[in-house]
């Protein structure tokens, strides 16, 4: 995975605001996103280390990417994509995750499924 752009979660925000949807190889590696609308975002081929506990992830896709240690406690994730990434220490507590895709994601080199995240 190659990186372009080394972001913070504020520049994050910013471009999400701004109408930016899709990110592709950045890394985001500090700070939190936390009770945040971030509807529709997409993360492909990414580094991510972010706090979205309590945030609105719903029709969000994380593929390809490192989300180990991500926070996604309490996060609305319903009908989101996750396929293909990294997820050790990935905390999904609580999470909504109704609809949601989960395919080829790992934990170290066990590969989990949905049932993993119940």
């Amino acid at each position: 995975m190659m990186i372009d752009k080394k972001l913070n979660t504020e520049e994050l925000l910013i471009l999400f605001k701004n109408g930016q949807k899709e990110f592709h190889n950045i890394e985001v590696e500090t700070g939190s996103l936390i009770v945040k609308n971030l509807e529709g975002i997409k993360f492909n081929e990414c580094i991510l280390a972010i706090d979205f506990t309590d945030s609105n992830l719903k029709n969000s896709v994380f593929m390809d990417s490192n989300i180990k240690t991500c926070i996604f406690k309490n996060s609305n994730l319903t009908n989101s994509k996750f396929i293909n990434n990294s997820v050790c220490a990935t905390d999904f507590k609580n999470a909504i995750i109704d609809n949601i895709i989960f395919e080829d994601n790992y934990y170290h080199s066990s590969k989990l499924l949905i049932n993993d995240l119940k």
